[in-house]
């Protein structure tokens, strides 16, 4: 069947089939004045000629302004995917860099989990020598209030106080110890838990794009397809061109020797082989056009009487020994 762009199939088939459709009659007519000549028929079936060629040239200028829908729809998909094309390339560019800011920073993310790691184990060192310290210092406190219990005397509780002065102090820089450690956990976990924001972010625009490339080619393959798609119908459209063309050529031809007296003396039939394969040419043309339609053509009564006058013509054929004076009708004949 021949097919024309996605949603005019149905417009093709009304711009085309009913021209055809009357170039066929046309033929018809022709057909039954040839069957049946006499004197008084020349100038009529010179006009029924032209009338059908005018019938399927009207047909194939249609078919012309289809065709050129088509490259004009064309035009547009080659141009959308072109820019398809384009996006798909610089969004693969840019997912090849997200990739690399992504392994970038889950690189720098493990650093600074390493980091937090050792500043939570320098913490907990430190943790447990103040805990230590501060058990050591309690039982020096213990020991020293007892030497101050069994003397009284200054020179006894001097050393007791700088002892306990030593350790304070001792001690005083253990807890700032543990707490300067304390705060290199925070920031390297705050480090850690930036990082991990930014790799969760970036994780997402990466899927994103992924998407979004796997979308762009599932529209270049549809546009391909569809453009694979118009190219046939570009390619049968042209071929119903050629086929229409070279019918209405030979009946152009035809008509320019319609008044001549041979056509209407016994030698008239041998314009009925090169008019019988004109039909059937056009015929079949017709049904190929109307496609899975063709059951609405064959219930049309004109169509049913072109098919019978097409059959008429056959079995004149059969009874007679037509041949062939004119180069021009063997061209067409060799053609069909």
């Amino acid at each position: 069947m021949l097919h024309v762009a996605k949603g005019s199939e149905e417009d093709f088939l009304k711009a085309v089939v009913p021209d055809m459709k009357n170039g066929l009659l046309h033929l018809k007519e022709t057909a039954n004045l040839l069957l049946n000549c006499g004197e008084e028929q020349p100038m009529t079936l010179k006009q029924e000629i032209l009338n059908a060629k005018e019938s399927l040239q009207r047909s194939e200028h249609s078919a012309t302004n289809q065709l050129h829908g088509l490259e004009t729809y064309c035009e547009k998909l080659i141009e959308k995917k072109g820019k398809l094309e384009s996006q798909k390339i610089n969004q693969k560019t840019e997912l090849d860099n997200l990739k690399g800011e992504c392994q970038a920073i889950n690189s720098s993310l493990e650093t600074c989990r390493r980091e937090l790691q050792k500043a939570k184990d320098s913490h907990e060192s430190a943790q447990n020598d103040l805990c230590k310290y501060r058990n050591q210092a309690k039982k020096h406190r213990e020991s020293r209030n007892i030497c101050l219990v069994l003397s009284f005397t200054v020179i006894g509780t001097i050393p007791g106080l700088i002892g306990a002065a030593i350790e304070q102090d001792a001690l005083e820089r253990m807890e700032n110890k543990v707490k300067y450690a304390k705060k290199d956990v925070d920031n390297s976990r705050s480090e850690v838990n930036s990082f991990d924001e930014k790799l969760k972010t970036k994780k997402q625009e990466r899927t994103k794009l992924e998407k979004s490339i796997e979308e762009c080619n599932v529209k270049i393959r549809k546009t391909s397809w569809t453009l694979k798609d118009l190219q046939h119908k570009q390619k049968h459209i042209a071929q119903f061109q050629v086929k229409v063309q070279s019918a209405v050529t030979f009946l152009g031809t035809l008509a320019g020797r319609a008044a001549a007296a041979e056509l209407y003396s016994s030698k008239s039939t041998i314009l009925l082989q090169p008019l019988f394969k004109v039909m059937e040419g056009m015929m079949d043309l017709l049904f190929q056009t109307a496609g899975q339609k063709k059951h609405l053509l064959m219930q049309d009564l004109d169509i049913q009487m072109s098919k019978q006058s097409l059959l008429d013509l056959k079995q004149r054929l059969s009874e007679k020994v037509c041949f062939l004076t004119n180069s021009e009708d063997q061209d067409y004949l060799d053609y069909c």
